[in-house]
């Protein structure tokens, strides 16, 4: 033990002895940015490139780290189409690089192009190739269809002169103009009916009526004549005809040609500008109002083909002026049309099941503008007179319309023009337009806001004109509209303004829900009621200050109310305002009422209705106004009115007397030749003017001379 402890003190002495020596020896040190060396010990000046990082403590010395700066990144190699390049970029501090690799581009591939083009009996090529490089790509073009033509010889391939049988067994008619009718399906068992041009030397020039009428065995028609009819019923309970070609020589096609053919999948068509031009025919003269049934093939293809190719974009050839219903209503196929600027007439149901119908192309909106879409008035059917009705979108020279500028030349909104629109954002609508149509924008869902430049001099605002615009929460309504008509912002839930002053007439649900206010059971938009009493009272009083009592406002509503009384502020009662308000029996109007006008049926048959008198200010009766009022006893015509409508007290049963001090003599017009005078001392005899109103001359309109 002893021995051990004097060698570990020997160790000890001999690591201290060591240790001292090492101090007085110089040692090297690397400096951080090269490889110089330096001995230890000497002064740190800054030039070593080694910040002191010591914190204080002389002689603790750690090597720098460089905060890089780099500069941009430069390319050192392009990429190509098949091989990744190269870029770098240098810290502008030590000069340390970095690199990264650039992705190849890929090829960039042209437009195909035609190298060998396809025949009926050949397959053709067609070629593209890389831009930036010498690649290229091929593919191979389809045989197009044999170009068959029915002449003399038979039917041949114009191309390649295959010939193809025609059928046999079909039977023909000879007609006066010394051509033949196809008449019948005769003894011909071919599923795959061809009509030749000839027959026993003559040309055929008609299919006709009932001819192949429920042949249910055909698959297949295919007209090589150059037939200008398809009659009555020819092709009628076809239903297993799944293809049919029709020459451009055909000009007429009539009711029922093609009724119950559900099975069309292809209808092949040589030339669709004569297309177009079909003239679409009764039996016997016969009109039908709402088109000619069934005549055309087209509603119940799935696909169409035009000189062999197949489309689902019709473009409408320059100078047709007219689109009838029978032209496209039905074709499921179709998704896009062009409309050239010589149309000025969609009939009504012309695009009607059109369901994938989506975009519209026109070249002039000022024409589009000149279109009439139907002579009705609102029903959906008659909308989709418009090929926009499928929630559709308008481009215009090629450019999708979002943004609308009225031209500066409307001056009144067609009805129907936009209507399904869904391009539409924001229209702008220049001072000029003086009326807006029926559903000239409706179901715009898309459209947010439509601003008038000042000085505008908008007056009419008509029905569904804007109904199903969701989005829309703008419209600077000028203060210059006196109408606006039943449900025309129906819909427009994000929408808010101040009715105007000049508003004389308010249509029912013209207005959103969101703008009502309720007031004792009323609704109120502003000065005007808008819809009826909610309440339980007998009785019921306008809120003071009202101006105008809406289209409908109470009538049709199952309200238990006797009395209303209606404040002097209240100018316009409008259209059916209280009709068929059954329990109502007494209208008070207050003193120094300012009432102009009552709009017509305004109080048509309210049966309890017994005494009226009208104040001194209205000037004009509506017609039909009080008609059906059986209960009606008595009623007082003020000095002031101007005007009275045709059959304003018709059915007024009860009615005894009518006091009427008029100042003025009177004529009562029916018809154009249908004219009475009647002097002013004739209509203050109460009951022969109960008789005249009620009775004898009900049905004429009458008009101060």
């Amino acid at each position: 033990m002893k021995h051990t402890r004097w060698l570990i003190l020997v160790a000890l002495l001999l690591s201290l002895t060591l240790a001292l020596c090492a101090c007085g020896e110089p040692i090297e040190r690397r400096r951080n940015d090269d490889s110089q060396t330096m001995p230890t010990g000497a002064p740190d000046d800054g030039t070593s490139g080694a910040p002191d990082d010591s914190a204080g403590d002389e002689g603790d010395e750690t090597p720098d780290v460089c905060t890089h700066s780099f500069g941009e990144w430069v390319q050192i190699k392009a990429p190509t189409c098949t091989e990744d390049g190269e870029e770098t970029r240098t810290c502008s501090v030590c000069g340390e690089s970095e690199g990264r690799s650039i992705d190849a581009t890929g090829h960039s591939l042209g437009e195909w192009m035609e190298t060998t083009p396809a025949t009926c009996t050949w397959v053709g090529q067609e070629t593209r190739t890389c831009t930036n490089c010498t690649y290229f790509e091929q593919r191979a073009i389809d045989t197009i269809a044999h170009d068959y033509q029915g002449n003399v010889e038979g039917i041949t391939c114009s191309a390649c002169g295959d010939e193809i049988q025609a059928s046999e067994g079909l039977s023909y008619t000879l007609l006066e103009n010394d051509t033949y009718m196809v008449s019948g399906i005769g003894t011909c068992e071919d599923e795959t009916i061809i009509i030749p041009a000839i027959y026993n030397g003559k040309t055929i020039t008609v299919i006709g009526e009932q001819a192949f009428m429920d042949c249910s065995d055909i698959i297949g028609v295919y007209i090589y004549a150059p037939i200008t009819e398809i009659q009555y019923c020819a092709f009628s309970g076809c239903a297993g005809l799944r293809t049919i070609k029709i020459p451009a020589t055909v000009t007429k096609l009539f009711e029922g040609a093609f009724s119950a053919c559900e099975n069309l999948d292809s209808v092949y068509l040589d030339d669709f500008a004569k297309w177009c031009e079909i003239e679409y025919c009764c039996p016997d003269g016969y009109w039908y109002e709402s088109g000619v049934p069934d005549a055309s093939p087209l509603p119940f293809a799935k696909r169409l083909y035009i000189d062999n190719v197949y489309t689902n974009h019709l473009v409408i050839p320059e100078g047709i002026t007219t689109i009838d219903k029978e032209m496209f209503s039905g074709c499921s196929f179709l998704s896009a049309i062009t409309i050239p600027s010589t149309v000025n007439y969609m009939s009504f149901d012309a695009f009607s099941g059109c369901n994938k119908l989506k975009d519209v192309y026109i070249t002039d909106l000022e024409k589009w503008f000149e279109i009439q879409f139907s002579p009705y008035s609102w029903s959906n059917s008659e909308c989709e007179s418009n090929p926009l009705f499928n929630d559709g979108r308008l481009y215009l020279n090629g450019e999708l319309v979002e943004h609308l500028e009225i031209p500066s030349s409307v001056t009144s909104i067609p009805s129907k023009v936009f209507n399904g629109c869904q391009s539409i954002k924001s229209v702008f609508i220049h001072k000029g337009v003086e009326e807006i149509g029926v559903n000239s924008f409706m179901r715009c869902s898309n459209l947010e806001s439509v601003v008038f430049e000042e000085g505008g001099c908008l007056t009419n605002i008509d029905i569904y004109a804007f109904d199903g615009c969701y989005n829309l929460s703008e419209f600077n309504i000028p203060p210059t509209v006196t109408a606006i008509h039943e449900h025309a912002f129906d819909g427009c839930g994000e929408l808010r303004f101040e009715l105007p002053e000049s508003l004389t007439y308010l249509g029912v649900g013209a207005l959103p829900y969101d703008m009502y206010e309720t007031y004792e059971g009323c609704n109120y938009v502003g000065n005007w009621l808008v819809s009826g009493y909610s309440g339980s009272n007998s009785s019921v009083t306008i809120k003071e200050g009202t101006v105008g009592i809406a289209e409908k406002a109470f009538g049709g509503y199952d309200s238990s109310f006797t009395s209303v009384t209606i404040p002097s502020s209240v100018k316009y009662i409008c259209r059916e305002a209280f009709s068929e308000l059954q329990t109502l029996e007494n209208v008070v109007f207050e003193e120094g009422s300012t009432l102009h006008a009552i709009s017509p049926y305004a109080f048509q048959n309210c049966i309890n209705l017994k005494n009226v008198a009208l104040p001194e200010s209205i000037t004009e009766i509506g017609y039909s106004v009080f008609s059906g009022c059986i209960s009606l006893e008595t009623i007082t015509l003020p000095k002031s009115v101007e005007s009275i409508g045709s059959n304003s007290f018709y059915g007024c049963d009860a009615l005894v007397a009518i006091y009427w001090e008029t100042e003025y003599d009177w004529v009562g017009r029916r018809w154009a030749d249908d004219v009475i005078y009647f002097g002013k001392e004739e209509l203050w005899d109460e009951d022969a003017l109960a008789d005249y109103m009620t009775n004898l001359f009900c049905e004429y309109s009458w008009e101060k001379s």
